[in-house]
């Protein structure tokens, strides 16, 4: 089964993060929400011509001023980064930045307007690493291939015939050191009424039994805090991606990345949702009675319906849902 892009289309598409982090004393959670229109415009043999407009960028839940920051930041940067015209492989290796004098012009623009509001010493070292990467055409496609939509939309199953099984390097969801990992891939077909649409199942762990030289350097900066080379740390990657094999255009994908270093007090968790325009539509529809009918207002999310009162609940605290996603996934069993 050949997963690629095999014709043009256009589409928007919502993600929603929910992660969980304790770093000892710290306890860091969040839910967000970012909106983009993904359109391919050419496809021949080696690469494929897109455009990718950021339309949404929002932090709806957080427990910390630290995530309230860093999403600032985030949402500033965004406005460069916010349209990318991208050559990119079946892969989704990025090929050519064909709008990098555009990119390079709003960062001359948000640099200007920092310059005016912030003192030139706080955003020194910010400035200094922008005009390096913009000065450098092979900085801004690492860069780019950083992007969050590419990354998660084509993952390690565009441009690859499934099922496979393959290494990959990455680093571990604390991002503080590069490791081997080992990762499956198997596809189904949905069901006979869905023949177009198949299922692909992702596991990926740590390739190697991770070593002293792993806890030293992962946990580096909790050393003071834990006995770090008494901890067993549990990785694991999970995913499934539900596409369509005719066009190759991704309905919805769900990606929970673990690392559990300790139970209480030295973890992240993070559930990632990606889904096209009608996926989420289907999703956050609200059932409402036709013609003024006298029924109870209802929400339908992921199958399943809510009342409004249950649904507000939810809405308030972001970790319902993700707490259900985990039950099938205790730290445990990992």
């Amino acid at each position: 089964m050949d997963i690629r892009i095999k014709e043009p289309f256009t589409d928007q598409y919502a993600l929603i993060v929910e992660s969980d982090t304790k770093m000892v004393n710290v306890h860091l959670t969040s839910r967000t929400l970012m909106r983009w229109e993904f359109c391919v415009l050419n496809i021949d043999e080696h690469k494929i011509e897109a455009h990718l407009i950021l339309l949404e960028n929002k932090l709806l839940e957080c427990n910390n001023p630290i995530v309230k920051d860093v999403a600032s930041v985030s949402q500033i940067f965004s406005k460069i980064y916010g349209e990318i015209h991208v050559c990119v492989s079946h892969t989704g290796e990025v090929i050519d930045v064909l709008n990098k004098d555009s990119l390079k012009g709003r960062w001359e623009e948000l640099k200007e307007d920092l310059l005016q509001s912030l003192d030139k010493e706080e955003i020194r070292d910010i400035i200094r690493l922008n005009d390096d990467i913009f000065s450098n055409p092979q900085r801004i496609k690492e860069v780019v291939q950083g992007n969050e939509f590419l990354t998660l939309f084509f993952y390690h199953i565009y441009g690859h015939s499934i099922p496979y099984k393959g290494g990959i390097r990455q680093t571990n969801f604390f991002k503080t050191t590069m490791l081997d990992w080992a990762f499956s891939f198997t596809g189904t077909v949905l069901d006979q009424k869905h023949k177009n649409l198949v299922t692909v199942d992702v596991f990926g762990k740590p390739a190697f039994i991770l070593s002293r030289n792993f806890y030293s350097t992962a946990y580096a900066n909790f050393r003071n805090s834990l006995n770090i080379y008494s901890l067993s740390t549990k990785l694991r990657e999970k995913a499934s991606y539900q596409i369509d094999t005719i066009t190759g255009r991704l309905v919805e994908s769900e990606i929970l990345r673990q690392e559990i270093a300790d139970e209480e007090n030295l973890f992240v968790e993070t559930a990632y949702n990606l889904m096209n325009y009608d996926r989420y539509c289907e999703k956050t529809s609200i059932k409402v009675g036709i013609q003024g009918e006298d029924v109870d207002e209802r929400i339908l999310y992921r199958g399943v319906e809510y009342t409004k009162e249950d649904w507000d609940k939810i809405q308030r605290n972001p970790w319902t849902e993700l707490s259900h996603k985990l039950q099938n996934a205790s730290k445990k069993d990992i």
